[in-house]
C-alpha cells in the first residue's frame, strides 16, 4: 500500500514544488461582481433521438455486441445540431455513438442518414464511453449546387480503431485510436438517407482516449468565389492525459491542440502530399519551418465545439484542465498559451489549496493570445 501512494502522489504532483516557489495564495479569483443580462432559455420538447447503446468489438471482431454500459448510461449521447445549407429546412443531429440522423422538413423526426458502425469500416466503438465516437460532421456550402466541388458532399469527424489506416501525422502515437476525417459524396443531396460514395481526407495518431478531434465547421457567411469560401476547419486537442504530457500545446510541429484549416476539395492551395485535400495559401502557419501548415492557431488544450456567429466572427469554447473554460474569438496565428498557462492562470496548482495566482500582468509580452 505504501508503494501505490506513492506513485499516486507523483502522477498528482507533475511538477517538483518546494515551499519557498509556492505563489501568494488566492482564495478570490474574480474580485468583480458578476453582473447577470436579461438573456433566458426556455426548453419545449420537439423531436427525441432513437435510444444507442455503447457497443464493442469482441475478440472474435463482430461489430453490434452490447457492453455492460460504464459511465455512460445516457439514452443517446448527442452532440451537435446543425442546419443543412440547401434551403429544405432539415436539420442533422449527430449522436457520438455514431449515428448522423436527418430530420425531414417540418417533420418532428429522426432517422438515420449515415450510421458509422456500419457504413464506416474503421469506426472505433471500443474505446466508449470516453471523449470518443462521432465528434463532428459539417456540410459543405455548396452541398445544394450542381457543378461546383462541394456538391453532395458532407464531412465526419470520428474516433477510428488503431492501425486501421496510415495516419499523415503522429503515425506513432496512435496506440488507443486515430482521429479521422470521412467525407462522404451524396448521389442525392435531398434524399434523407445517404447514397454515394465516400473517401478518408485526413488521419491522426492519438496516444490517449480524450481529447483527441472536435468539431468541423464552415464559414458560413463566405459566398462562391471568395478566397475563404469552402475552407474546412477542425480542432484537435492535446492529445489526453494531464497537464499537457506530450507538450503539443506549444508545439507548432504537432496539430494536436490546435484548431486547423483546410480546402477538403483539393480546388485552390497547395497540396498536402498524396492527400487529396489542399492548404489553404493563407494559413497563417504555411512556410514555416518545422510547423504543421494546416495549423490555423495553436495553444488550446481541447477546443470540442466551435461556431461562427452571423458577423462571421469566430467563438471557440476551450475546455480547461482545472480553473478556467475559455470562450475565445478567433483570430489567424494566434496562440492560446496551452499549456503554458490557462485563462491568465498557472497550470498544475489548486485555488482551494491557496497555490493558484495570476500568471501574466496587463502589460504581458509573452505574446499569447487572450
Amino acid at each position: 500500500m505504501r508503494q501505490i501512494i506513492s506513485i499516486v502522489t507523483c502522477l498528482l504532483l507533475p511538477y517538483p514544488v518546494v515551499a519557498g516557489d509556492l505563489p501568494p495564495p488566492v482564495t478570490n479569483p474574480i474580485q468583480a461582481p458578476i453582473s447577470k443580462g436579461d438573456i433566458t432559455v426556455r426548453a419545449e420538447k420537439y423531436v427525441r433521438a432513437p435510444r444507442t447503446q455503447d457497443l464493442y468489438r469482441g475478440t472474435t471482431h463482430l461489430r453490434g455486441t452490447p457492453r455492460p454500459l460504464a459511465n455512460s448510461n445516457a439514452y443517446a449521447r448527442l452532440q451537435h445540431m446543425k442546419p443543412v445549407p440547401d434551403h429544405s429546412q432539415r436539420f442533422a443531429v449527430s449522436d457520438l455513438r455514431g449515428v448522423l440522423y436527418m430530420s425531414p422538413a417540418a417533420s418532428p423526426s429522426l432517422s438515420p442518414y449515415i450510421d458509422l458502425r456500419r457504413d464506416a469500416p474503421d469506426f472505433a466503438s471500443a474505446i466508449f464511453p470516453n471523449e470518443a465516437g462521432l465528434l463532428g460532421f459539417a456540410f459543405h456550402p455548396d452541398f445544394d449546387h450542381p457543378g461546383r466541388p462541394g456538391y453532395g458532399k458532407v464531412y465526419t469527424a470520428y474516433s477510428g480503431e488503431a492501425d486501421s489506416g496510415t495516419s499523415i501525422y503522429l503515425e506513432d502515437e496512435q496506440s488507443t485510436h486515430e482521429s479521422v476525417i470521412r467525407e462522404w459524396t451524396a448521389t442525392d443531396p435531398r434524399a434523407n438517407r445517404f447514397e454515394g460514395t465516400t473517401r478518408e481526407v485526413f488521419r491522426v495518431g492519438q496516444f490517449a482516449q480524450n481529447h483527441n478531434i472536435g468539431n468541423l465547421a464552415f464559414d458560413p457567411t463566405t459566398q462562391w468565389g471568395d478566397p475563404d469560401h469552402g475552407l474546412l476547419f477542425l480542432s484537435l486537442g492535446g492529445g489526453g492525459g494531464a497537464l499537457d504530457p506530450q507538450k503539443h500545446g506549444q508545439n507548432p510541429a504537432t496539430p494536436l491542440a490546435g484548431l486547423l484549416r483546410i480546402d477538403p476539395t483539393g480546388r485552390v492551395g497547395q497540396h498536402k502530399g498524396h492527400q487529396d485535400y489542399s492548404i489553404p495559401p493563407t494559413n497563417p502557419y504555411l512556410g514555416i519551418q518545422g510547423a504543421v501548415p494546416e495549423l490555423w492557431a495553436m495553444g488550446l488544450r481541447h477546443a470540442q465545439h466551435f461556431s461562427f456567429d452571423p458577423a462571421g466572427r469566430l467563438f471557440i469554447n476551450d475546455i480547461g484542465q482545472m480553473h478556467i473554460e475559455e470562450v475565445n474569438l478567433g483570430v489567424a496565428g494566434a496562440n492560446y498559451g496551452w499549456s503554458a498557462r490557462e485563462g491568465t492562470f498557472r497550470p498544475g496548482f489548486s485555488v482551494d489549496g491557496g497555490y493558484a495566482a495570476a500568471l501574466y500582468p496587463p502589460d504581458d509580452d509573452s505574446g499569447f493570445t487572450d
